[in-house]
């Protein structure tokens, strides 16, 4: 049996020292696929989860914080079972996500 996770890490590019690695899903069976990434002016980051529809938080010391869910990142239409439900995250400096639905098109608006 595959021991697979998601993770994020943080090194500093001039020495690739890493920072931290922190783990976001593991084996306990739930589906999950660590895809894209965003950072806040505070430094936090936020982790798309691409198979579990939601987003990772983690802090600036690779602190895990919280999850972001929603029922409308569940897609309903035919392509429910692909891989992919959000792809694609931007931090705006006015404090808030933007992340797309690929397949619907929907584009979401997240308060942080």
């Amino acid at each position: 049996m595959e021991n697979r996770y998601g993770a994020v890490a943080a090194y500093d590019l001039s020495s690739w020292h890493r920072f931290f690695l922190t783990q976001l899903s593991g084996p306990s069976g739930e589906k999950s696929f660590a895809d894209d990434v965003a950072v806040d002016a505070a430094g936090n980051a936020y982790v798309i989860d691409a198979k579990g529809s939601k987003i990772w938080k983690v802090g600036v010391n690779g602190e895990f914080l919280s999850i972001i869910r929603s029922p409308l990142f569940t897609p309903k239409e035919w392509y429910k079972n692909l891989v992919t439900s959000l792809n694609g995250i931007v931090y705006h400096p006015d404090g808030f996500l933007i992340v797309i639905h690929p397949f619907s098109g929907n584009l979401y608006k997240i308060d942080i």
